[in-house]
């Protein structure tokens, strides 16, 4: 668990947050959707400024939210597709295909 004099929870962290996402949408037997984009390049630099303002800084530059985007791509796909199966609706219309 130690790597080079530092602890590396944060990415076993992840990884097993990323695994349980996975088997969870196939549980619900979903297929990944792909190519949605929830967080714009203007969003993202809206968070960058909002976690300034806290006191958290991050790099600047593209290569931050490049890498963002690459470990967002890993597990998001799956979050999508489980989003789209379980939604939940405030009203049901008889027309929606969750009515069928």
């Amino acid at each position: 668990m130690k790597q080079g004099g530092t602890f590396q929870l944060p990415h076993l962290s992840f990884a097993m947050a990323r695994h349980a996402v996975v088997d969870l949408a196939q549980v619900l037997n979903t297929t990944p959707i792909k190519g949605v984009n929830r967080l714009s390049s203007t969003e993202f630099t809206w968070l960058q400024d909002m976690l300034a303002v806290s006191g958290l800084r991050l790099k600047e530059g593209t290569a931050l939210e490049q890498k963002l985007a690459e470990l967002r791509a890993t597990y998001e796909p799956f979050v999508n597709a489980m989003a789209d199966r379980v939604q939940v609706f405030p009203h049901l219309d008889p027309s929606s295909r969750y009515c069928r």
